[in-house]
């Protein structure tokens, strides 16, 4: 859209992104302006209704990506279940694909946990998926 002239606005917003000074200069200022980087704004703590925790895990990695990402995969419940406090989480995944994965896996060990002892509450509505796999992995009663 730069390189047509366009003048256009973009406006991203990111709660992950940690190289935001980079995206504004690639942005730039203007078509007419492509030197000066464009407007960032960053808003702290202070911002959020809720304080956001953040915990670090460390594993050791294999050779091969492929057995890591799967390797992170069947740890990911484990990990939930000891800072959702009964709550809901966010999991961030990289690609459609290892979201649809996460999520089939998660509503999986939902599943097959007791009753008293699943680390969040069941939803109180149902919900509808495209992928037929994950919307029978998800069926509450």
């Amino acid at each position: 859209m730069k390189l047509i002239g366009s003048n256009i606005r973009f406006i991203a917003l990111s709660a992950t992104v940690p190289n935001s000074g980079d995206l504004a200069i690639w942005l730039g200022r203007s078509a007419q302006d492509q030197n000066t980087p464009a407007r960032e704004e960053h808003f702290g703590e202070e911002f959020r209704p809720v304080k956001l925790e953040k915990h670090v895990y460390g594993y050791n990695s294999p050779q091969n990506d492929f057995i890591f990402e799967k390797t992170l995969l069947e740890k990911l419940p484990e990990v939930v279940q000891k800072h959702s406090s009964g709550k809901p989480v966010m999991v961030f995944c990289p690609t459609r694909k290892s979201c649809s994965t996460t999520a089939k896996l998660l509503a999986e060990k939902w599943q097959t946990c007791k009753t008293e002892l699943r680390p969040w509450p069941e939803p109180n509505s149902k919900f509808s998926f495209i992928d037929k796999e994950l919307q029978s992995k998800c069926y509450f009663h």
